[in-house]
């Protein structure tokens, strides 16, 4: 009896120590949580870190030196276990930190180079979160809205999540005040929600489609890089849509997939993070 109670104790205090130096590490981690102060903090806190607080207010409460604090108090980690990582890699195995590594150059037309590859690295477990784990958590955050309807009539289904449908009803308001040779890139779209994965991942990254967070126009008019390729796998820029249309996505929040080295010039997702410039904010 007084060897199982030995025991006992000698347990209990191997595991009140590990909690205490649990909490002497964590303690030791500063946490912000004064949103006003987020300018202030640059330099102490990674950049990426606070992009993401300050793009996602309804969600994000605050930030830890390594991590994201949401509002119901989970912890998201910035950095995985991985040191480096090659861009292949990202793709693949990415965390907060690899979606923010890569900079989206918005406004004018370029030809994207192999750099060019920001908004298409996902830290998938932020937007289930966000968004919806499941098909049924998406579809119940669902806003039916027209398209365009000036122009011609089509519904598209988006997320009332961050406010998304509003905005994209300010793009199609703003895309309908366009001269009309510009008409025939907005008809007859590619579609909004579609819970589905990424083709050629074997199911194991999804689109963002899925969230109901992105768009695709006129598939008509879009340029894929996998339908163009040749048989060695190599492919040449190729683009029909409008910088005009760009630019008012842009604007509202929505990256362009024209953007990318392997580019779909046909999609537009809400990606806000990538889109702040804390020089104008600042001013």
């Amino acid at each position: 009896m007084s060897r199982i109670f030995y025991i006992f104790i000698i347990c209990f205090s191997f595991f009140k120590l590990s909690s205490q130096t649990t909490d002497s590490e964590d303690f030791r981690i500063k946490s912000y949580f004064n949103r006003d102060s987020i300018f202030s903090l640059r330099g102490k806190v990674e950049d990426g870190l606070l992009k993401l607080w300050f793009a996602y207010p309804e969600f994000i409460k605050g930030v830890r030196e390594d991590a994201l604090i949401w509002k119901d108090n989970t912890i998201m980690l910035y950095r995985d276990t991985f040191c480096e990582k090659i861009k292949d890699t990202m793709l693949v195995y990415p965390d907060l930190d690899d979606m923010m590594t890569y900079e989206y150059d918005a406004g004018m037309f370029y030809t994207p180079d192999s750099n060019c590859i920001a908004g298409r690295v996902r830290y998938e477990p932020f937007f289930r979160k966000m968004y919806g784990n499941t098909k049924e958590e998406v579809l119940g955050k669902l806003h039916k809205m027209a398209w365009v309807p000036k122009i011609y009539v089509q519904n598209i289904y988006i997320t009332k999540v961050n406010n998304i449908h509003k905005k994209l009803q300010k793009v199609s308001n703003e895309l309908q005040k366009l001269p009309k040779e510009f008409h025939k890139y907005l008809k007859n779209i590619g579609g909004t929600f579609n819970w589905r994965p990424i083709k050629n991942t074997n199911g194991t990254r999804m689109s963002l489609h899925s969230f109901a967070i992105a768009i695709d126009i006129s598939t008509k008019h879009g340029k894929y890089w996998d339908w163009v390729k040749d048989m060695d796998g190599k492919f040449e820029y190729q683009n029909e849509i409008p910088i005009e249309i760009v630019q008012i996505f842009e604007k509202h929040g929505f990256i362009w997939g024209g953007r990318w080295h392997n580019f779909d010039t046909m999609h537009f997702e809400y990606r806000p993070e990538l889109l702040l410039d804390w020089g104008p904010i600042l001013k």
